[in-house]
């Protein structure tokens, strides 16, 4: 059986990391790396993150990639961004794939994180 997996999704129908689910006054836009964007290396080096256990235990990615440094050595959050692979895109437009098959649209989890977070208790 598949193991879900956090951060990965599509846009539109391209693979990708989702680094923040919703911006801070921006709840309609979040950030994502177009995965096929990027050269094979970087691709696995990020790939390898998201599938740690460090990555999938965190709730905001972000965190992670701020610590963990490509196989050259660089950083990865900050050559994501000063190279350019990190956009700004419309929540309705990204969905998570948790798993293979599975398709959750990113502004459906971002509303049910928002009323967990929110102490709402389900009766």
């Amino acid at each position: 059986m598949s193991q879900i997996m956090k951060h990965v999704g599509k846009y539109g129908e391209k693979p990708c990391v989702v680094i923040m689910r919703e911006m801070p006054d921006e709840p309609e836009n979040c950030l994502i790396v177009l995965t096929a964007a990027l050269d094979e290396r970087k691709h696995s080096d990020l790939m390898d993150v998201v599938q740690s256990s460090e990555a999938q235990q965190d709730h905001d990615i972000t965190n992670v990639l701020n610590r963990r440094q490509f196989t050259d050595g660089g950083l990865m959050l900050p050559e994501l961004h000063y190279n350019k692979k990190i956009q700004k895109v419309p929540v309705g437009h990204v969905a998570l794939t948790p798993m293979p098959n599975q398709s959750v649209p990113l502004a459906e989890v971002n509303a049910e994180i928002r009323r967990l977070d929110g102490g709402y208790t389900p009766s």
